[in-house]
Protein backbone atom coordinates (compact mmCIF):
# COMPACT_ATOMS: atom_id res chain seq x y z
CA UNK A 1 0.00 0.00 0.00
CA UNK A 2 1.53 2.92 -1.23
CA UNK A 3 0.96 6.35 -0.01
CA UNK A 4 2.57 9.74 -1.86
CA UNK A 5 1.63 13.41 -0.04
CA UNK A 6 2.92 16.31 -1.79
CA UNK A 7 4.39 14.98 -4.97
CA UNK A 8 3.87 12.65 -7.51
CA UNK A 9 6.18 9.38 -7.54
CA UNK A 10 8.99 8.82 -9.32
CA UNK A 11 9.29 6.05 -11.77
CA UNK A 12 11.54 3.85 -13.78
CA UNK A 13 10.75 1.03 -16.27
CA UNK A 14 13.00 -1.98 -16.38
CA UNK A 15 13.28 -3.90 -19.44
CA UNK A 16 11.18 -6.60 -18.46
CA UNK A 17 8.42 -4.51 -17.74
CA UNK A 18 8.58 -3.98 -13.97
CA UNK A 19 8.12 -0.84 -12.20
CA UNK A 20 10.54 0.83 -9.85
CA UNK A 21 9.25 3.64 -7.90
CA UNK A 22 10.12 6.31 -5.41
CA UNK A 23 7.70 6.04 -2.17
CA UNK A 24 9.16 8.77 -0.33
CA UNK A 25 11.42 7.35 1.98
CA UNK A 26 12.13 4.17 0.22
CA UNK A 27 12.05 2.58 -3.38
CA UNK A 28 9.88 -0.11 -4.01
CA UNK A 29 10.00 -2.69 -7.02
CA UNK A 30 6.88 -4.13 -8.98
CA UNK A 31 5.83 -7.37 -10.13
CA UNK A 32 4.75 -8.66 -13.46
CA UNK A 33 1.17 -7.66 -13.26
CA UNK A 34 2.22 -4.13 -10.91
CA UNK A 35 -0.46 -5.13 -8.63
CA UNK A 36 1.91 -6.50 -5.87
CA UNK A 37 4.96 -4.45 -4.71
CA UNK A 38 8.35 -5.07 -3.19
CA UNK A 39 10.59 -2.52 -0.61
CA UNK A 40 13.78 -2.94 -2.64
CA UNK A 41 15.61 0.23 -0.56
CA UNK A 42 14.55 1.30 2.37
CA UNK A 43 15.93 2.82 5.99
CA UNK A 44 18.58 4.73 4.49
CA UNK A 45 17.55 8.24 4.30
CA UNK A 46 14.36 10.37 5.18
CA UNK A 47 13.81 10.57 1.69
CA UNK A 48 14.40 9.78 -2.22
CA UNK A 49 14.74 12.64 -3.79
CA UNK A 50 15.27 11.57 -7.03
CA UNK A 51 16.18 8.58 -9.21
CA UNK A 52 17.28 7.41 -12.80
CA UNK A 53 18.55 4.87 -15.42
CA UNK A 54 20.75 4.52 -17.70
CA UNK A 55 20.02 4.21 -21.45
CA UNK A 56 23.02 2.06 -22.18
CA UNK A 57 22.87 -0.30 -19.02
CA UNK A 58 19.15 -0.28 -18.43
CA UNK A 59 19.77 -2.31 -15.47
CA UNK A 60 21.52 0.60 -13.62
CA UNK A 61 19.90 2.95 -11.59
CA UNK A 62 20.85 5.67 -9.74
CA UNK A 63 19.55 7.44 -7.01
CA UNK A 64 19.92 10.33 -4.55
CA UNK A 65 18.81 9.63 -0.70
CA UNK A 66 17.75 13.02 1.67
CA UNK A 67 17.96 12.83 5.24
CA UNK A 68 17.61 15.91 7.80
CA UNK A 69 19.09 16.15 11.25
CA UNK A 70 18.54 19.06 13.41
CA UNK A 71 21.27 21.25 13.88
CA UNK A 72 23.09 19.66 11.21
CA UNK A 73 20.30 20.36 8.20
CA UNK A 74 20.31 18.66 5.52
CA UNK A 75 22.67 15.95 3.57
CA UNK A 76 22.19 13.77 0.66
CA UNK A 77 24.22 10.78 -0.48
CA UNK A 78 24.16 8.89 -3.70
CA UNK A 79 23.59 4.92 -4.04
CA UNK A 80 23.46 2.72 -7.77
CA UNK A 81 22.55 -0.34 -8.49
CA UNK A 82 23.76 -2.54 -11.47
CA UNK A 83 20.87 -5.43 -11.28
CA UNK A 84 17.56 -3.64 -11.47
CA UNK A 85 16.99 -2.88 -7.92
CA UNK A 86 17.81 -6.14 -6.67
CA UNK A 87 21.13 -5.34 -4.94
CA UNK A 88 22.58 -1.58 -3.94
CA UNK A 89 25.86 0.29 -3.19
CA UNK A 90 26.71 1.73 -0.35
CA UNK A 91 25.62 5.05 0.36
CA UNK A 92 28.18 7.93 -0.67
CA UNK A 93 28.58 11.66 0.12
CA UNK A 94 28.09 14.05 -2.14
CA UNK A 95 30.81 17.20 -2.21
CA UNK A 96 29.53 20.56 -2.31
CA UNK A 97 25.51 20.05 -2.24
CA UNK A 98 23.91 19.59 0.97
CA UNK A 99 20.59 19.09 -0.56
CA UNK A 100 20.33 16.86 -3.74
CA UNK A 101 17.26 17.25 -6.23
CA UNK A 102 17.71 15.79 -9.19
CA UNK A 103 20.14 13.76 -11.17
CA UNK A 104 20.43 12.45 -14.92
CA UNK A 105 22.78 10.39 -16.85
CA UNK A 106 23.81 11.58 -20.26
CA UNK A 107 22.44 9.32 -23.25
CA UNK A 108 25.72 9.53 -25.07
CA UNK A 109 28.11 9.05 -22.72
CA UNK A 110 26.84 7.10 -19.82
CA UNK A 111 30.27 7.57 -17.87
CA UNK A 112 28.74 11.31 -17.36
CA UNK A 113 26.12 11.75 -14.17
CA UNK A 114 24.34 15.11 -13.51
CA UNK A 115 23.31 16.21 -10.29
CA UNK A 116 21.43 19.67 -8.87
CA UNK A 117 21.55 20.85 -5.71
CA UNK A 118 21.57 23.21 -3.17
CA UNK A 119 24.80 23.75 -0.50
CA UNK A 120 24.49 24.59 3.15
CA UNK A 121 24.31 28.22 2.34
CA UNK A 122 20.91 27.78 0.12
CA UNK A 123 22.85 28.65 -3.10
CA UNK A 124 22.55 26.66 -6.33
CA UNK A 125 24.83 24.28 -7.20
CA UNK A 126 26.10 21.32 -10.12
CA UNK A 127 27.85 18.10 -10.11
CA UNK A 128 29.76 16.73 -12.65
CA UNK A 129 30.93 13.21 -13.07
CA UNK A 130 32.63 11.79 -16.03
CA UNK A 131 33.83 8.20 -14.13
CA UNK A 132 30.32 7.13 -13.58
CA UNK A 133 29.85 8.83 -10.34
CA UNK A 134 32.84 8.19 -8.80
CA UNK A 135 34.27 11.38 -8.56
CA UNK A 136 32.51 14.97 -8.89
CA UNK A 137 33.71 18.14 -10.16
CA UNK A 138 31.11 20.99 -8.84
CA UNK A 139 30.43 24.72 -9.89
CA UNK A 140 28.81 27.28 -8.95
CA UNK A 141 25.06 27.23 -10.53
CA UNK A 142 23.94 30.87 -10.89
CA UNK A 143 20.79 32.54 -10.85
CA UNK A 144 19.43 29.23 -8.12
CA UNK A 145 19.12 29.14 -4.78
CA UNK A 146 16.33 28.05 -1.97
CA UNK A 147 14.13 30.63 -3.70
CA UNK A 148 14.96 29.37 -6.99
CA UNK A 149 15.56 25.20 -6.77
CA UNK A 150 17.75 23.77 -9.91
CA UNK A 151 16.10 20.75 -11.30
CA UNK A 152 17.63 18.83 -14.59
CA UNK A 153 15.11 19.11 -17.53
CA UNK A 154 17.33 17.05 -20.05
CA UNK A 155 20.90 16.58 -21.18
CA UNK A 156 21.09 16.10 -24.86
CA UNK A 157 21.49 12.72 -26.90
CA UNK A 158 24.09 14.06 -28.92
CA UNK A 159 26.13 16.46 -26.43
CA UNK A 160 26.86 15.46 -22.92
CA UNK A 161 27.63 19.28 -22.38
CA UNK A 162 24.54 20.47 -23.28
CA UNK A 163 21.64 20.61 -21.03
CA UNK A 164 18.62 22.56 -19.73
CA UNK A 165 17.66 23.22 -16.28
CA UNK A 166 14.36 24.12 -15.15
CA UNK A 167 13.68 26.48 -11.75
CA UNK A 168 11.22 26.41 -9.36
CA UNK A 169 11.27 29.71 -8.32
CA UNK A 170 8.84 32.13 -6.31
CA UNK A 171 9.68 35.82 -4.97
CA UNK A 172 8.10 37.75 -2.34
CA UNK A 173 6.14 40.86 -3.89
CA UNK A 174 4.32 42.92 -1.75
CA UNK A 175 4.32 40.29 0.89
CA UNK A 176 3.32 37.37 -1.75
CA UNK A 177 5.25 34.71 -2.85
CA UNK A 178 5.02 35.36 -6.44
CA UNK A 179 5.76 32.35 -9.25
CA UNK A 180 9.19 33.42 -11.14
CA UNK A 181 10.61 29.98 -13.28
CA UNK A 182 13.06 29.72 -15.43
CA UNK A 183 14.74 27.52 -18.10
CA UNK A 184 18.05 27.64 -18.26
CA UNK A 185 20.65 26.54 -20.77
CA UNK A 186 24.52 25.58 -21.29
CA UNK A 187 26.89 24.82 -23.72
CA UNK A 188 29.65 23.72 -21.96
CA UNK A 189 28.66 21.66 -18.62
CA UNK A 190 27.76 23.76 -16.78
CA UNK A 191 30.65 26.80 -16.75
CA UNK A 192 27.95 29.32 -18.70
CA UNK A 193 24.13 29.57 -18.66
CA UNK A 194 21.79 31.53 -20.52
CA UNK A 195 17.80 31.92 -19.55
CA UNK A 196 15.60 30.99 -22.31
CA UNK A 197 12.93 32.35 -20.84
CA UNK A 198 11.44 33.15 -17.33
CA UNK A 199 7.83 34.07 -16.43
CA UNK A 200 5.61 35.18 -13.52
CA UNK A 201 4.25 31.13 -13.50
CA UNK A 202 5.51 27.46 -12.70
CA UNK A 203 7.07 25.89 -15.40
CA UNK A 204 4.82 22.39 -15.12
CA UNK A 205 5.91 21.49 -18.77
CA UNK A 206 8.85 21.28 -20.99
CA UNK A 207 10.08 19.32 -24.45
CA UNK A 208 12.67 19.50 -26.66
CA UNK A 209 12.27 18.20 -30.28
CA UNK A 210 13.99 14.76 -31.62
CA UNK A 211 16.74 17.00 -33.62
CA UNK A 212 16.90 19.32 -30.30
CA UNK A 213 16.13 22.53 -32.26
CA UNK A 214 12.82 22.96 -30.83
CA UNK A 215 11.62 23.65 -27.22
CA UNK A 216 8.30 23.72 -26.00
CA UNK A 217 7.63 25.20 -22.22
CA UNK A 218 4.40 25.22 -20.86
CA UNK A 219 3.01 27.65 -17.49
CA UNK A 220 0.63 26.86 -15.40
CA UNK A 221 -1.22 27.99 -12.28
CA UNK A 222 -0.97 25.48 -9.12
CA UNK A 223 -4.12 27.58 -7.62
CA UNK A 224 -2.32 27.83 -4.50
CA UNK A 225 -3.12 29.80 -1.50
CA UNK A 226 -1.34 33.33 -0.58
CA UNK A 227 0.66 32.62 -4.06
CA UNK A 228 0.29 34.51 -7.23
CA UNK A 229 1.01 33.97 -11.18
CA UNK A 230 0.20 36.11 -13.70
CA UNK A 231 -2.88 35.06 -16.26
CA UNK A 232 -0.72 37.04 -19.58
CA UNK A 233 1.90 34.13 -18.54
CA UNK A 234 0.07 31.18 -18.86
CA UNK A 235 0.32 28.94 -21.80
CA UNK A 236 2.63 27.04 -23.44
CA UNK A 237 5.56 28.43 -25.68
CA UNK A 238 7.55 27.85 -28.63
CA UNK A 239 10.98 28.35 -29.91
CA UNK A 240 14.05 27.31 -32.11
CA UNK A 241 17.25 27.37 -30.52
CA UNK A 242 20.70 27.38 -32.13
CA UNK A 243 21.92 23.69 -31.28
CA UNK A 244 25.26 25.02 -31.59
CA UNK A 245 24.57 28.44 -29.49
CA UNK A 246 22.60 29.47 -26.88
CA UNK A 247 20.95 32.30 -29.49
CA UNK A 248 16.82 31.69 -29.87
CA UNK A 249 16.13 31.67 -33.62
CA UNK A 250 12.95 33.53 -33.20
CA UNK A 251 13.28 37.14 -31.23
CA UNK A 252 12.08 35.37 -28.58
CA UNK A 253 9.79 32.47 -27.27
CA UNK A 254 6.16 32.94 -28.80
CA UNK A 255 3.15 31.65 -27.38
Amino acid sequence: DLTYTGEDALLEILPDGKIVASAQTALVKSGASWCDWTTILDDSADSVQDITRSQANPLTILALLGSYAQGRGFASQFVQSTDGGTTWSMPASLPVIARALSIDVAPSSQQRVVVTGLDASGAGNLLVSDDGAATWQGKALPMTNSSAAPYLAVISKNDPNRFFVRTDAYQSINGTDTANDSLLLTLDGGSTWTTLIQKTAKLYGFALSPDESTVLAGYGDPVASATYVAPGDLGIYRADVDRKSTRLNSSHITI
